[in-house]
């Protein structure tokens, strides 16, 4: 049964085998390692019976690259170019990817989002990091006025930046968090905006 990815349909690598062993249970499927080093290529041909070459598909996987590749990156790789001779062969409807090979495009894609707002909250933090203390103490202290004004004038991009939840490992921990949904810091931010009108 196909896999709905982005509104595409896209068929599983065992589900194109089985297609493949249902129609012509006497062709081969033929995996050949190009390369088994940091970077694995994998060929894979599809066979009739008489050997004649019906659908070729290529791969390639870095090791480490994700989990699934740090224990596995040759299987993995083998299985996406046979995902792709077998596309060659018409099995797997109108797209050449495979499910597997989708699913593991949009997590990969989820990883390197993640990784990169990390990597912009950490400059953020860096960038600002004496106003973020001042922040901190100011709740801690109640200073409401002093953390709103100095939240505010962080500006909406740095905000933005350093806006990742405490328990996803963000600047503010959960104490700062609560202080920030008290409503003496609300006041403080409306008295602010008011001042500034």
């Amino acid at each position: 049964m196909p896999i709905k990815i982005h509104n595409k349909e896209y068929t599983t690598v065992a589900e194109r085998i089985a297609q493949l062993r249902g129609d012509h249970a006497d062709w081969s499927l033929e995996s050949e390692i190009l390369s088994n080093a940091d970077i694995v290529v994998i060929k894979a041909t599809v066979k009739d019976e008489s050997g004649r070459v019906i659908g070729v598909g290529h791969a390639e996987e870095v090791r480490g690259s994700t989990n699934i590749n740090k224990t596995s990156a040759l299987e993995n790789c083998e299985t996406s170019a046979w995902g792709r001779a077998l596309a060659a062969c018409n099995y797997g409807g109108d797209q050449v990817a495979s499910a597997n090979e989708v699913g593991d495009a949009v997590i990969q894609q989820a990883v390197n989002d993640s990784a990169q707002r990390f990597i912009v909250h950490n400059n953020a933090v860096r960038d600002n990091l004496e106003s973020i203390i001042f922040v901190k103490n100011a709740l801690r202290t109640e200073d409401w006025d002093g953390a709103a004004e100095a939240m505010v004038e962080l500006g909406d991009e740095v905000r933005m930046a350093i806006g990742i939840a405490a328990t996803k490992g963000g600047v503010f921990d959960l104490e700062d968090t609560r202080l920030f949904k008290t409503e003496e810091y609300a006041a403080a931010r409306t008295r602010y905006f008011e001042d500034k009108k």
